[in-house]
């Protein structure tokens, strides 16, 4: 079983329980054991970190001060801090996501379990991108979906059906449409060793 430690900072206490509620469910779904840490202020969250505290996601809804967001990521890449970071964002903030040059997701609000998942998702991919690429080329796999791509972990697919011109993945926890034809989803399989499911 993976292990993931997760920090959630934000000073709205509803959220932080929301938050830990969704990513436990996410846990539960992807058979992940989580540790979240909460902090309500982003000093607390700065002095763990320059302590050696080890994160692999950080949920951040709290302004670091005297650091634009962007010097956040900076900062963290600087200590050798290779965390995955999701900025909460408000309509207003949507700009923001494009200025980016690290790799990092935007969560806009209102908050939805079905968007937090994808972005939890994505993460865990690129977690194991990072540390085995050989393995996360096997075992995941970016379609095409609406409003944007999606990746799927096929380790997790029990099944592929053809349903129109699109084709659907059947996971464990529910299902994923895929705006691609079965036929090209199979031949992007082909040399996947962890697609064990059935395609039709």
């Amino acid at each position: 079983m993976e292990h993931r430690n997760i920090a959630i900072c934000d000073q709205r206490e509803e959220n932080t329980i929301m938050f830990k509620q969704m990513i436990n469910v996410f846990g539960n779904e992807e058979d992940i054991d989580i540790n979240v840490i909460a902090y309500d202020n982003a000093d607390n969250l700065r002095k763990d970190l320059d302590g050696g505290k080890q994160l692999d996601i950080l949920i951040l809804n709290a302004e670091f001060p005297g650091m634009w967001r962007m010097d956040v990521i900076d900062w963290m890449r600087n200590i050798g801090k290779d965390v995955q970071i999701c900025f909460i964002m408000g309509d207003e903030d949507c700009y923001l996501g494009s200025f980016y040059k690290a790799k990092v997701w935007n969560f806009y609000k209102p908050f939805k379990y079905r968007e937090f998942k994808c972005i939890l998702e994505e993460i865990e991919y690129e977690i194991c991108r990072k540390r085995s690429p050989i393995e996360a080329k096997k075992r995941y796999m970016e379609v095409e979906s609406v409003p944007c791509k999606v990746v799927i972990d096929l380790s997790r697919v029990r099944n592929i059906q053809k349903r129109g011109k699109k084709c659907v993945f059947y996971k464990v926890d529910g299902e994923q449409v895929c705006y691609e034809s079965i036929k090209k989803i199979i031949s992007r399989l082909h040399e996947n060793t962890c697609a064990t499911f059935n395609c039709n």
